[in-house]
Protein backbone atom coordinates (compact mmCIF):
# COMPACT_ATOMS: atom_id res chain seq x y z
CA UNK A 1 0.00 0.00 0.00
CA UNK A 2 2.78 2.42 0.75
CA UNK A 3 4.09 2.01 -2.80
CA UNK A 4 0.75 3.14 -4.27
CA UNK A 5 0.74 6.20 -1.99
CA UNK A 6 4.20 7.28 -3.15
CA UNK A 7 3.23 6.83 -6.80
CA UNK A 8 0.07 8.87 -6.20
CA UNK A 9 2.08 11.66 -4.53
CA UNK A 10 4.52 11.68 -7.47
CA UNK A 11 1.67 12.03 -9.99
CA UNK A 12 0.00 14.70 -7.87
CA UNK A 13 3.21 16.76 -7.60
CA UNK A 14 3.90 16.33 -11.34
CA UNK A 15 0.37 17.47 -12.16
CA UNK A 16 0.71 20.55 -9.94
CA UNK A 17 4.03 21.48 -11.61
CA UNK A 18 2.56 21.09 -15.11
CA UNK A 19 -0.52 23.17 -14.21
CA UNK A 20 1.73 25.87 -12.71
CA UNK A 21 3.87 26.02 -15.86
CA UNK A 22 0.83 26.19 -18.18
CA UNK A 23 -0.83 28.87 -16.02
CA UNK A 24 2.33 31.01 -15.99
CA UNK A 25 2.66 30.73 -19.78
CA UNK A 26 -0.96 31.85 -20.20
CA UNK A 27 -0.37 34.77 -17.82
CA UNK A 28 2.77 35.86 -19.67
CA UNK A 29 1.05 35.71 -23.06
CA UNK A 30 -1.86 37.79 -21.73
CA UNK A 31 0.56 40.54 -20.68
CA UNK A 32 2.53 40.58 -23.92
CA UNK A 33 2.07 43.74 -25.93
CA UNK A 34 1.89 43.54 -29.68
CA UNK A 35 4.43 45.76 -31.37
CA UNK A 36 3.83 47.34 -34.71
CA UNK A 37 5.91 45.95 -37.53
CA UNK A 38 5.59 49.16 -39.52
CA UNK A 39 8.93 50.85 -40.05
CA UNK A 40 9.14 54.59 -40.57
CA UNK A 41 12.88 54.77 -41.20
CA UNK A 42 12.02 55.67 -44.77
CA UNK A 43 10.92 59.16 -43.63
CA UNK A 44 14.49 60.27 -42.92
CA UNK A 45 16.03 58.50 -45.90
CA UNK A 46 13.35 59.82 -48.24
CA UNK A 47 13.94 63.41 -47.12
CA UNK A 48 17.75 63.07 -47.39
CA UNK A 49 17.44 61.94 -51.01
CA UNK A 50 14.77 64.48 -51.97
CA UNK A 51 16.57 67.43 -50.36
CA UNK A 52 19.85 66.51 -52.06
CA UNK A 53 18.09 66.40 -55.44
CA UNK A 54 16.26 69.66 -54.80
CA UNK A 55 19.53 71.41 -53.82
CA UNK A 56 21.30 70.05 -56.91
CA UNK A 57 18.45 71.15 -59.17
CA UNK A 58 18.26 74.62 -57.58
CA UNK A 59 22.01 75.22 -57.88
CA UNK A 60 22.19 73.87 -61.42
CA UNK A 61 19.27 76.04 -62.59
CA UNK A 62 20.34 79.23 -60.74
CA UNK A 63 17.19 79.26 -58.62
CA UNK A 64 16.82 81.60 -55.65
CA UNK A 65 17.72 78.83 -53.18
CA UNK A 66 16.08 80.45 -50.16
CA UNK A 67 12.68 80.70 -51.88
CA UNK A 68 13.15 77.38 -53.65
CA UNK A 69 13.94 75.50 -50.42
CA UNK A 70 11.19 77.28 -48.51
CA UNK A 71 8.70 76.17 -51.16
CA UNK A 72 10.09 72.61 -51.04
CA UNK A 73 9.91 72.37 -47.22
CA UNK A 74 6.39 73.83 -47.14
CA UNK A 75 5.21 71.33 -49.77
CA UNK A 76 7.00 68.45 -48.04
CA UNK A 77 5.40 69.36 -44.70
CA UNK A 78 1.93 69.39 -46.24
CA UNK A 79 2.22 66.03 -47.98
CA UNK A 80 4.52 64.04 -45.69
CA UNK A 81 3.00 61.76 -43.07
CA UNK A 82 5.43 63.16 -40.47
CA UNK A 83 3.64 64.97 -37.65
CA UNK A 84 6.38 67.51 -36.96
CA UNK A 85 8.84 68.86 -39.52
CA UNK A 86 11.66 71.32 -38.81
CA UNK A 87 14.20 72.51 -41.37
CA UNK A 88 17.39 74.55 -41.37
CA UNK A 89 18.75 75.67 -44.72
CA UNK A 90 21.05 78.33 -46.08
CA UNK A 91 24.71 79.24 -45.87
CA UNK A 92 27.12 81.04 -43.55
CA UNK A 93 25.63 84.42 -44.53
CA UNK A 94 22.00 83.59 -43.83
CA UNK A 95 20.01 80.59 -42.71
CA UNK A 96 16.30 79.96 -42.53
CA UNK A 97 14.61 77.90 -39.87
CA UNK A 98 11.19 76.59 -40.93
CA UNK A 99 8.77 74.46 -38.98
CA UNK A 100 5.44 72.71 -39.23
CA UNK A 101 3.44 70.97 -36.50
CA UNK A 102 0.54 68.97 -37.88
CA UNK A 103 -1.44 68.16 -34.72
CA UNK A 104 -0.61 70.60 -31.93
CA UNK A 105 0.82 74.05 -31.42
CA UNK A 106 4.14 74.59 -29.71
CA UNK A 107 7.31 76.61 -29.40
CA UNK A 108 10.70 75.77 -30.86
CA UNK A 109 13.88 77.51 -29.71
CA UNK A 110 16.64 78.34 -32.19
CA UNK A 111 20.11 79.50 -31.18
CA UNK A 112 21.93 80.68 -34.30
CA UNK A 113 24.61 82.48 -32.29
CA UNK A 114 22.69 85.22 -30.51
CA UNK A 115 20.93 83.15 -27.85
CA UNK A 116 17.66 81.24 -27.90
CA UNK A 117 14.95 82.77 -30.03
CA UNK A 118 11.45 81.35 -29.78
CA UNK A 119 9.39 80.49 -32.83
CA UNK A 120 5.73 79.74 -32.12
CA UNK A 121 4.18 77.17 -34.41
CA UNK A 122 0.41 76.81 -34.66
CA UNK A 123 -1.04 73.42 -35.56
CA UNK A 124 -1.32 73.04 -39.31
CA UNK A 125 0.60 76.24 -40.14
CA UNK A 126 4.06 76.49 -41.69
CA UNK A 127 6.22 79.23 -40.18
CA UNK A 128 9.81 80.36 -40.79
CA UNK A 129 12.42 82.80 -39.53
CA UNK A 130 15.66 84.05 -41.08
CA UNK A 131 18.96 84.53 -39.25
CA UNK A 132 21.72 86.74 -40.67
CA UNK A 133 25.38 85.89 -40.05
CA UNK A 134 24.65 82.75 -38.04
CA UNK A 135 27.20 81.02 -35.85
CA UNK A 136 28.81 77.83 -37.12
CA UNK A 137 27.01 75.77 -34.46
CA UNK A 138 23.21 75.97 -34.68
CA UNK A 139 21.12 74.64 -31.78
CA UNK A 140 17.45 73.80 -32.09
CA UNK A 141 15.42 72.80 -29.02
CA UNK A 142 12.20 70.87 -29.61
CA UNK A 143 10.21 69.43 -26.68
CA UNK A 144 13.19 70.10 -24.37
CA UNK A 145 15.55 68.07 -26.59
CA UNK A 146 18.48 69.95 -28.10
CA UNK A 147 19.69 69.18 -31.62
CA UNK A 148 23.03 70.55 -32.88
CA UNK A 149 23.88 71.27 -36.50
CA UNK A 150 27.22 72.50 -37.88
CA UNK A 151 27.11 74.92 -40.79
CA UNK A 152 29.49 73.93 -43.56
CA UNK A 153 30.74 76.06 -46.40
CA UNK A 154 28.29 76.20 -49.28
CA UNK A 155 24.60 75.44 -49.02
CA UNK A 156 23.30 73.51 -46.02
CA UNK A 157 20.08 71.57 -45.47
CA UNK A 158 19.19 69.91 -42.17
CA UNK A 159 15.97 68.51 -40.81
CA UNK A 160 14.23 67.08 -37.76
CA UNK A 161 11.07 65.11 -38.47
CA UNK A 162 8.99 63.06 -36.07
CA UNK A 163 5.95 60.82 -35.96
CA UNK A 164 4.16 59.18 -33.05
CA UNK A 165 3.06 55.58 -33.53
CA UNK A 166 1.29 53.54 -30.84
CA UNK A 167 2.46 55.92 -28.12
CA UNK A 168 6.12 55.87 -29.25
CA UNK A 169 7.74 58.90 -30.86
CA UNK A 170 10.11 58.29 -33.78
CA UNK A 171 12.47 61.14 -34.63
CA UNK A 172 14.78 61.38 -37.64
CA UNK A 173 17.47 64.00 -38.21
CA UNK A 174 20.08 64.71 -40.83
Amino acid sequence: MKECGKKGQFYLITTIIIITIVASLITISNYSRERTNIKYDYLGEELKIESRNVLDYGIKNNENLKEFLEDFTRTYSDYSDAENSYFIFGNKNEITFAGYKRLSSGTVFIDAGSGNEALNLNAGEYNSRNFLNPAEDIKVTVDEIEYNFMLKSGENFYFIISKEIDGEKYTFTS
